[in-house]
């Protein structure tokens, strides 16, 4: 054979067998479902309901765990929220399973691996599940090494919904929620027993001081000690974990750039200062670097295991969960936060980062209302909000959703502070702790978790730093406030459109808006491509 047709020939069988891998990828891809069948919860597990009952009986409704109740701490202190993830992986001695939208490559992702790590490499049995669109070590080749190097020392590691997978799928459906779609859990299960849910991903912005760094988020988590309630967030867990659609993270081949020693530096880095004798550590030339790094913006952290723990309350809980999904499929946390509203007779308190609504949400707040219930909410404004898109959303809802919703008082964040939180408390009895955002990609796309308690203490301490924000008032916090007549009713303009008292031009500058008027523009062109009817 001349060479020129031999080249011809290896290029054609080349081409050939790239198509068949290329294929059969995408076939499986198309294919991949998005949560195992029998761990997805359904709203058929909440069990059945009707308007009117009291808010005990929705509660009690819910699926409940077996056995006692569990011991549970609030976490609203970023500094706190990261020692106790680090008591909990410490106390690890069978198994570990994590789930986080986002982990980062800054001195808390790095350490928090090298923890794992750890836990490894001493027995544990160790998962990890990452989300595609939310973590870049899950679509980047260069920083997938760090993730290569936990797979090569026995954790299992999996990527929720890979970028291809997303594309794929996107294309072939001809539905862009397909792209959307993601794993927004935050979840740390230890031994079956101790386990933590929340809004923190594993990154400095929710960890950080926020009276040193201007831009540390302002956040929420719950640590609930119970085995059985712990048995409920693994099937959370369990549902995208073991869907087609999570791609396990093999191994290298050859380990040309191993990580090992980097992780283990930034562990014990972290693991030092947090107990509060950082010197070893500074003769160690790989966690040196991060000792001087936690000494320069994390000083607050030194010795932070050496301090007495957050109070405990124990109360009844329940599990509401939801798995990514197509857009049009009711899910059961929010068809399980729709029946508290309902049920609540008195007063609910929510704090959610973004506040996008659809009509029928707002409905439902405007019934609450009409039945003599007080509603606050409290959400960011432009100078807070880390999200250009429900900001755009949000700036041309609220006066309509103020006009249309009785006994509402709206709040914003007026700092660099971004509310990251995604509470609720009913009646002053019942608080949630969630991972859901009251906007479309909760409600109607991404896998959500949310711990609902029967607890008056516990409902009490979540709206504590929220009416301590409210009380402080400007420039930290500012009331939305439209014009009323004499009767109470809202002013309308010529243009039908309620009259602002006070509202985002009064605190913010509006030569800074141009950038979200190309989001409005945008989002009016792609409205009801996912089934989601926003007021306007």
């Amino acid at each position: 054979m001349r060479p020129r047709t031999a080249l011809a020939t290896f290029l054609v069988a080349g081409g050939a067998a790239l198509g068949v891998t290329a294929g059969t990828s995408l076939s499986r891809w198309a294919t991949a479902p998005w949560t195992t069948d029998a761990d997805r919860a359904r709203v058929e597990d909440l069990g059945p309901w009707s308007p009117g009952m009291s808010l005990r009986a929705t509660f009690d409704g819910f699926p409940a765990p077996d056995g006692p109740a569990p011991r549970l701490r609030l976490l609203d202190d970023n500094q706190e929220a990261w020692v106790e993830r680090w008591r909990l992986l410490s106390s690890a001695r069978e198994r570990v399973d994590v789930a986080s939208f986002i982990v980062r490559d800054d001195v808390f992702g790095l350490s928090f691996l090298g923890h794992l790590l750890l836990r490894a490499e001493q027995g544990a049995r160790v998962r990890l599940l990452v989300d595609a669109h939310g973590t870049k070590m899950g679509r980047s080749p260069f920083e997938e090494d760090y993730l290569d190097e936990l797979a090569g020392a026995g954790i299992d590691v999996r990527i929720y919904r890979p970028l291809p997978a997303r594309v794929a799928q996107a294309v072939l459906w001809l539905s862009p929620v397909a792209a959307i779609a993601s794993e927004h859990d935050k979840l740390l299960l230890v031994d079956r027993a101790r386990s933590m849910v929340g809004g923190r991903n594993v990154s400095a912005e929710y960890f950080a001081d926020p009276a040193t760094t201007p831009d540390a988020f302002k956040d929420v988590d719950l640590v609930i000690e119970g085995r059985a309630t712990a048995l409920k967030l693994e099937r959370a867990f369990r549902a995208e974990w073991g869907a087609g659609a999570a791609e396990p993270v093999l191994p290298d081949a050859v380990n040309l750039a191993a990580q090992r020693d980097e992780l283990l530096g930034a562990y014990r880095a972290m693991d030092a200062w947090l107990r509060g004798d950082p010197t070893p550590a500074l003769l160690d030339p790989r966690a040196a670097p991060w000792v001087q790094r936690l000494h320069r913006e994390h000083p607050g952290l030194l010795g932070g295991l050496t301090r007495a723990r957050p109070s405990a309350v124990r109360a009844p809980v329940r599990v509401l969960d939801s798995s990514p999904r197509p857009v049009g499929e009711v899910d059961p946390v929010t068809e399980g936060l729709r029946r508290l509203l309902a049920s609540a007779r008195r007063e609910v308190l929510i704090q959610s980062p973004y506040l996008v609504l659809s009509d029928a949400a707002v409905e439902e707040l405007a019934a609450a209302g009409a039945r003599g219930v007080r509603i606050t909410i409290i959400t960011n404004s432009a100078t807070s909000s880390d999200n250009a898109v429900s900001q755009a959303f949000f700036m041309e809802q609220w006066p309509e959703i103020l006009a249309r919703v009785p006994h509402l008082r709206l709040f914003v964040r007026g700092d660099g502070h971004n509310v990251h939180g995604k509470t609720a408390t009913f009646d002053g009895q019942v608080a949630v702790v969630s991972t859901y955002n009251l906007d479309p990609v909760s409600m109607h796309v991404n896998g959500e978790v949310a711990v609902v308690a029967w607890s008056r203490r516990l409902a009490a301490r979540v709206a504590e730093p929220i009416e301590a924000w409210i009380a402080a008032g400007a420039p930290q916090t500012h009331e939305y406030r439209l014009l009323r007549d004499a009767d109470g009713q809202v002013v309308r303009g010529p243009d039908g459109a309620p009259v602002v008292l006070f509202g985002p031009r009064d605190h913010t500058d509006p030569d800074d808006w141009p950038r979200l008027a190309a989001w409005w523009r945008l989002l009016r062109t792609l409205q009801g491509t996912i089934g989601f009817d926003p007021i306007f």
